[in-house]
């Protein structure tokens, strides 16, 4: 099978889906997988989409951008699923969130509006 790009959104911390996904597509080592944004918040495993990432590429999506802004925010500020994952990562998650790309945003594309459950949350 030739090398393919793979461009997963919106894991939204639902890590076992990820790799559900990732096996149904039958991604190899020579796949270039790219995470497009939307690591994090809402699933039950923040910690484990952002170390997925870090295995492959990913682009910075609008929660990770949010996470980043509110990162020395008093706890009791956060929404519990944003305490939720702040408490999951670790210094070496927020650093890598910080370098990741930035999303690119359009007015002729609005974002969607929810927010919709992850499909781990629905189970």
């Amino acid at each position: 099978m030739p090398n393919r790009t793979l461009v997963i959104g919106d894991l939204h911390g639902c890590y076992d889906e990820a790799l559900e996904l990732l096996d149904a597509v039958g991604a190899t080592s020579s796949d270039r997988i790219v995470f497009a944004g939307d690591l994090v918040d809402r699933g039950p495993k923040p910690r484990e989409c952002v170390e997925l990432a870090m295995r492959h590429e990913a682009i910075q999506g609008h929660h990770e951008e949010k996470h980043l802004q509110q990162r020395y925010r008093a706890g009791e500020r956060l929404t519990p699923d944003h305490l939720a994952t702040r408490r999951a990562l670790a210094p070496e998650h927020f650093d890598y969130l910080a370098r990741l790309p930035f999303m690119e945003r359009s007015r002729s594309s609005p974002e969607p509006r929810g927010p919709l459950p992850p499909p781990c949350a629905t189970r």
